[in-house]
């Protein structure tokens, strides 16, 4: 199984953004995850509706897993890449109009 953004605009176009394989998740995102207690991107595993009022949250768990992924030594580019698109989509959504945001 994969994780994955899932974003369905206000015209409703579909545009899935890949995050990471259930493997990669639980090995390099959920020891971080836990540690911090980063409770919306524990639901990334789960799944979850966002809201608009919780990407300001989601944006700010991504940081601390960010800076924590570094000090870890566990970067891969491929994390990073795929954290900065997500960033960059969520930050972008904070003032645009849209149906749905799925992550899971």
């Amino acid at each position: 199984m994969s994780i994955a953004l899932l974003i369905t605009s206000a015209d409703g176009k579909d545009t899935l953004f890949p995050i990471a394989t259930e493997a990669i998740f639980s090995s390099y995102w959920l020891p971080i995850i836990e540690e911090h207690n980063l409770q919306f991107l524990r639901l990334f595993q789960t799944g979850l509706p966002v809201e608009k009022e919780d990407i300001p949250y989601i944006l700010d768990e991504i940081k601390i897993f960010r800076n924590n992924l570094s000090k870890t030594g566990q970067q891969s580019s491929i994390i990073n890449e795929r954290l900065d698109a997500i960033n960059e989509q969520l930050q972008l959504l904070v003032d645009q109009d849209f149906d749905s945001i799925y992550i899971g």
